[in-house]
């Protein structure tokens, strides 16, 4: 089921990128939107998202529970925490929009592409409260996973897809279907630039509130109320932090090999539009297959963790990560030459044409080739 889930919200987001495909193609509203995600992708996708270091500490430090109501208290606890780190740096990405942007890419001012570098100004403004909202979500993850609820953590992350469906759906009924790469005379307003960026934060709304009535069905407080636990002499919190800080590093450490990219990037008109479509699709199978693999596993994981069965605890790893490759290995061999008919069949229509199907075709034959250690990681 919660493959079935998973699949569904992998449909959801092709139809989403179909949709901006076909109204902005390569263009300045979604190479934009790629450098503004930098910063509240990686918090809401990466930190908050399911197998993220708020997910993963959650689960774990919950798995040490002996009751609904201190299973609720931590839960509480660790929002609080969470939210008291995260509420600063959102305000700061929202102050700092500008000089993050030129951070992330800074060919965009060297070359001249003043567009696109507004357009994701105004775009990372307009999502900064993500990275707040990231926080809360991991942990309701977290508490959902121990509580055996799977389905609805597997389907809320369809919310981003569905809002940002609705909003380019409603805007070109409005203007219309036909552009270019920048979506028509009506796109050089800086409102059709936040659309995106728009869709996204109020999916991740939805996504929050959708977690938090789940979470208060179990029988868990609601993840804003307040509630301080130290650290320094809570035993359960020092776990929450020694599993989430080392996660956020590694997890970082992933994120730094997009920044990377998207930095030379964006000295190439379009180049980061191509690098978004092409991870989608090769993240539209990848995630399917993660998360039905790990979001039943890790509930198991953290309770041999706790009763401190560790040779069984290192045979179920390894049996996960055999699957894991045995799954990724053919899945890259049937990829990488499917790619070029694959992008023409999903995205070639109206403002993305031929030429810009071969440049996505060509990066997503690169991206396929790591899918066995992406699934082992």
């Amino acid at each position: 089921s919660v493959g079935f889930v998973t699949a569904m919200c992998k449909v959801l987001g092709t139809i989403r990128e179909m949709l901006l495909a076909a109204r902005f193609g390569v263009g300045p509203v979604v190479d934009a939107f790629n450098y503004a995600s930098i910063v509240p992708g990686f918090f809401l996708s990466i930190v908050g998202g399911i197998n993220g270091p708020c997910h993963s500490a959650v689960t774990s430090a919950l798995g040490g529970t002996r009751s609904k109501r201190e299973a609720s208290e931590l839960t509480e606890a660790a929002s609080t925490m969470v939210g008291l780190m995260l509420l600063p740096i959102s305000v700061l990405v929202f102050l700092c929009a500008g000089p993050l942007i030129d951070l992330a890419a800074p060919g965009l001012a060297a070359s001249g592409n003043i567009l696109t570098r507004t357009i994701a100004v105004q775009q990372l403004r307009v999502m900064a409260p993500c990275t707040l909202l990231s926080g809360f979500i991991g942990v309701a993850f977290g508490s959902l996973s121990h509580a055996g609820v799977y389905l609805v953590p597997a389907l809320s992350p369809a919310c981003t897809s569905l809002t940002t469906i609705l909003a380019v759906v409603l805007y070109s009924l409005r203007h219309g279907w036909t552009g270019t790469g920048v979506g028509g005379a009506h796109d050089h307003g800086l409102a059709v630039g936040v659309l995106p960026a728009g869709g996204f934060m109020l999916g991740a709304c939805m996504q929050g509130l959708l977690q938090a009535g789940a979470m208060a069905a179990k029988g868990f407080s609601a993840p804003l109320k307040f509630r301080w636990l130290d650290p320094r002499t809570h035993a359960p919190m020092r776990k929450v932090l020694a599993v989430m800080l080392p996660a956020c590093v590694g997890s970082g450490m992933l994120q730094l090999a997009t920044y990377v990219d998207l930095y030379f990037a964006s000295f190439i008109p379009g180049a980061a539009a191509a690098m978004g479509y092409a991870n989608l699709l090769a993240m539209a199978p990848l995630g399917i297959l993660s998360n039905s693999l790990l979001v039943p596993t890790l509930p198991r994981f953290t309770q041999l963790s706790a009763q401190e069965q560790w040779p069984q605890l290192r045979r179920q790893v390894r049996q996960a990560l055999v699957v894991a490759i045995a799954l990724g290995l053919p899945l890259a061999a049937l990829m990488c030459p499917l790619a070029p008919p694959t992008v023409r069949i999903v995205l070639q229509r109206k403002a993305f044409d031929s030429l810009a199907s071969a440049r996505v075709a060509a990066i997503l034959q690169c991206y396929v080739l790591g899918a066995p250690l992406y699934l082992a990681r």
